[in-house]
C-alpha cells in the first residue's frame, strides 16, 4: 500500500550555524547525510519524494554559506545522478519586495542582493540546476512568504515587538501580503520546474500572553 508520509525533506536550511550548531555546512558536507538518508527512505518505499534540505536564501559569513554556491556544492558531490527521483528544496522569501520583482532596484540593506527576491531564487536555482545536467527534478518550496506586523495585537493590543525586529515586517500590510501570496502561487503554476509550493508563517512573530 502506499505510506502515510509523501515527502521527507532532509534537513531544514543546512547553510546556517544555527541549525547544525557547529558550523555552517557546505554543499558536499551535507551530501555525505543525504546518501544515506535517501538510501533509508527508498529502502522503507519507493514512493515517497525525497527532497534535498533548502538552504537559506543568504550570503557567505562566519554563520552562513552563500545558499547559491550551496546548492553548486550538492552537484560538485553528485545531486545530478539521483535525477528525477529527488526534488531539490528551496526556500524562496521575498521579504516585503514582490514577487515579480527582481534584483536590485533599491538598496534598504535587505533588498540589494537576489536572495531577498522571490523570483531571483526560483530562476537562480533552476539555472544551477540546468547548468548541472538535473533539468528533469522539480523544485519544492517548502518555505516561502511575506510576513507582516499589520493588525497583530493580542487581546492587551500589545504587538510583538514595536517597531518590528526586522523592518521589512512593517513595510507590507495584510492586502500587500495577500496579493502577493496568490501571484506567487500563479507564478509557480506557470513553471512546470516547479512543484509543490508550501506557505510558512505569515507574521514570523511571538506576541506577549
Amino acid at each position: 500500500g502506499q505510506p502515510y508520509v509523501s515527502a521527507v525533506e532532509v534537513w531544514n536550511e543546512p547553510n546556517l550555524q544555527r541549525e547544525w550548531y557547529g558550523h555552517p555546512l557546505t554543499g558536499g558536507d551535507y551530501m555525505r547525510y543525504f546518501a544515506p538518508a535517501y538510501d533509508a527512505i527508498r529502502a522503507f518505499s519507493p514512493a515517497i519524494t525525497v527532497i534535498t534540505a533548502a538552504p537559506a536564501p543568504t550570503g557567505d559569513s562566519d554563520v552562513s554559506t552563500n545558499d547559491r554556491n550551496w546548492l553548486q556544492q550538492l552537484y560538485n558531490a553528485g545531486l545530478a545522478r539521483y535525477g528525477a527521483d529527488v526534488a531539490v528544496g528551496i526556500h524562496p522569501y521575498g521579504w516585503a519586495n514582490p514577487p515579480q520583482a527582481t534584483c536590485c532596484a533599491q538598496s534598504r540593506g535587505w533588498d540589494n542582493q537576489p536572495q531577498f527576491f522571490f523570483r531571483d531564487t526560483i530562476e537562480e536555482y533552476r539555472q544551477i540546476m540546468v547548468r548541472n545536467g538535473h533539468s528533469n527534478a522539480r523544485l519544492w518550496g517548502t518555505e516561502f512568504g511575506w510576513a507582516t506586523f499589520d493588525g497583530l495585537t493580542n487581546s492587551l493590543g500589545q504587538r510583538p515587538t514595536d517597531p518590528p525586529d526586522q523592518p521589512f515586517y512593517g513595510f507590507i500590510d495584510q492586502w500587500q501580503q495577500a496579493e502577493y501570496t496568490l501571484r506567487a502561487f500563479q507564478m509557480a503554476q506557470e513553471r512546470d520546474y516547479l512543484g509543490p509550493m508550501i506557505l510558512w508563517n505569515l507574521n514570523f512573530a511571538m506576541i506577549p500572553g
